[in-house]
């Protein structure tokens, strides 16, 4: 009478088969197309997803920064970045160099120099080799 699970009989999926990943995110975490240009829309979305990163989990913050960088490519860097580097200098630790590469690759020539001046003074507070290593080769790429 060794009965398994429904959850245990199912079959994994292939490798390489593509994997939904928005079970993965969090449920405060507002949907939103990068792709849309609709200036309302953006405003009115905006607040939620800044709402959603502060209040909810290191994934939901990473979340927010792809979704603000996606963002800034599509149009909306104005609004977008001076958010950004905002985050920037309160992020984790452990996240800063995630979000400081992707914050410069879609930095603006008029953000580069604010995006440079958040790095080097939060580069002052990083003992560890390798976030200070990433740090350093995302100021050389500014600097350029």
């Amino acid at each position: 009478m060794n009965q398994d699970s429904p959850k245990l009989q199912e079959k994994p999926d292939p490798p390489g088969a593509p994997r939904d990943s928005s079970a993965d995110l969090p449920p405060n975490l507002p949907e939103l197309d990068p792709a849309a240009s609709a200036e309302e829309d953006e405003e009115t979305r905006l607040p939620e997803i800044l709402d959603a990163a502060e209040k909810g989990s290191v994934i939901a913050k990473d979340k927010a920064v792809s979704l603000l960088c996606k963002l800034s490519v599509a149009g909306h860097a104005k609004k977008t970045l001076p958010v950004l580097l905002e985050m920037l200098k309160t992020s984790a630790v452990n996240q800063l160099p995630m979000y400081a590469e992707h914050v410069a690759a879609v930095i603006t020539p008029e953000h580069r120099a604010a995006l440079a001046d958040v790095i080097t003074r939060r580069l002052k507070t990083i003992d560890q080799a390798s976030k200070r290593a990433r740090l350093e080769k995302v100021l050389r790429k500014l600097t350029k």
